[in-house]
C-alpha cells in the first residue's frame, strides 16, 4: 500500500448518502447540504410529519467508508477511532442539548441507524447574516447589530464553558430571520473544542466586521502598515458606538496590537457592550428575543392611551359660564349705587 492509498481511500469512500436514502425509516434524504470533518449535513423530509429538517450525519473523515445500503462503516483498521468518534459525536450533542442557548442552533436526540448516529434539527431560519446584512438599503441600526453580537457572543461563552468550540464561525454559519434570532448553526458538523476559543472569537468579529462596514474583513496575512485604515474604528465611525468597534478591531488585529486577545474576556465584553448599546439583557441571557428594531418603533410611536368609545366614555361637564358675565353684572350694580348716592347728596 503507497502512503497517498489511505488520503485516497478516505476521499472516495466517505461519501454522501444519495437523494431518496431513508434514515431509520424515520427520514427520507432530499439532497445534500454540507459537509466537514465530522461527516454529512442533509436536507430530509421527517416522515412522521412531512416537515422538513436539517440532518447530521457522523462519518468522520478518514476513519468512515460507505457501505452497501449506506451503511456507515469503518475503515480497515480503524475500528477502535472510529468507535470512539462515534461515542463523542453522541456526547457533542448531548452537551450542546444541555446548554440549550437560543442562539445556538437546537437539536434533537442521536439516532442510531445505518451503523452511524443522527442529529435532526429544524431549518429554521433560511436567512444567513451576510445575506441579511447585504439585503437592507444601509447599514444596520446600532440596537440591531447589539442584538446579533450580544446573542452570538454569550453563545460561544456557553459552548465554551462547557468545553466545546464551534471552529467555523462565519456569516454563512449564522442564520437570523430577524436580529433578536441570529443562531450559531454547524456545531455538529465538527469536533473543535474548546481551544477553538480564540478562532471562534475572531471569527465572530470577522462576521460583525462585514455587518458595520460592508465589507469582508481584511485577511489575517496583510500589509499590517494599512490597519488604519481598514480598522472599524475608521470605517464606520459615528454609525455605532466606538467601544463596539474598537472590539471588533482588537480581535481583528487592526487596533494596532501585537498581541492577542483573550477570548473569554473578549466575549464577556462584546456582551456587555452590546447590553450598553440597548441590546435587552433577556435576550442575551437566553431568554425570548425581544421584538426587532421595527416592532420597537412601532411601540415608541404609538399612544400611551387609546380614547375612550363613546360607550365607555364620561358624560360631558357642563359647559362653565364665561367669566365676563358675572364682572359685567358687578359693574352695572356699582353704577346703580354711585348714581343713588348722587341724588342722594
Amino acid at each position: 500500500m503507497s502512503a497517498g492509498e489511505p488520503n485516497r481511500r478516505a476521499a472516495d469512500d466517505r461519501r454522501p448518502l444519495d437523494p431518496g436514502a431513508r434514515i431509520g425509516e424515520q427520514f427520507l434524504v432530499l439532497r445534500g447540504a454540507g459537509v466537514d470533518s465530522a461527516g454529512f449535513a442533509y436536507a430530509c423530509l421527517r416522515l412522521a410529519d412531512q416537515a422538513n429538517v436539517a440532518i447530521v450525519e457522523c462519518c468522520p473523515a478518514g476513519l468512515a467508508a460507505r457501505g452497501e445500503g449506506g451503511a456507515v462503516l469503518a475503515i480497515r483498521g480503524r475500528e477502535y477511532e472510529f468507535a470512539a468518534r462515534l461515542a463523542a459525536f453522541g456526547a457533542r450533542a448531548a452537551a450542546l442539548r444541555a446548554i440549550a442557548h437560543p442562539a445556538i442552533e437546537p437539536i434533537g436526540a442521536p439516532l442510531s441507524a445505518l451503523g452511524g448516529l443522527y442529529v435532526a434539527h429544524d431549518l429554521g431560519a433560511t436567512t444567513t447574516l451576510d445575506a441579511w446584512s447585504a439585503g437592507l438599503t444601509r447599514r444596520p441600526a446600532a440596537v440591531d447589530v447589539a442584538r446579533i453580537a450580544g446573542r452570538l457572543a454569550s453563545a460561544l461563552a456557553a459552548a465554551h464553558a462547557a468545553g466545546l468550540g464551534h471552529g467555523a464561525v462565519a456569516a454563512p454559519a449564522i442564520g437570523l430571520s430577524r436580529p433578536g434570532d441570529a443562531m450559531l448553526r454547524g456545531f455538529m458538523l465538527r469536533t473543535d473544542d474548546a481551544s477553538a476559543a480564540l478562532a471562534d472569537a475572531r471569527g465572530l468579529a470577522a462576521a460583525l466586521y462585514g455587518v458595520v462596514t460592508g465589507r469582508p474583513a481584511p485577511a489575517q496575512e496583510r500589509d499590517s502598515g494599512l490597519d488604519a485604515r481598514h480598522a472599524a474604528l475608521h470605517t464606520a465611525a459615528g454609525d455605532y458606538p466606538d467601544a463596539l468597534l474598537a472590539a471588533i478591531d482588537a480581535a481583528l488585529g487592526l487596533d494596532g496590537g501585537s498581541d492577542p486577545i483573550d477570548a473569554g474576556s473578549w466575549l464577556a465584553g462584546l456582551v456587555a457592550t452590546a447590553r450598553e448599546m440597548g441590546a435587552e439583557a433577556g435576550a442575551l441571557a437566553g431568554r425570548d428575543p425581544p421584538p426587532d428594531a421595527a416592532e420597537e418603533t412601532v411601540v415608541a410611536a404609538a399612544p400611551r392611551a387609546l380614547p375612550p368609545s363613546p360607550e365607555t366614555a364620561p358624560p360631558p361637564r357642563p359647559a362653565r359660564t364665561p367669566r365676563t358675565r358675572p364682572v359685567l353684572a358687578m359693574l352695572a350694580a356699582t353704577a346703580l349705587v354711585l348714581v343713588g348716592v348722587a341724588g342722594w347728596l
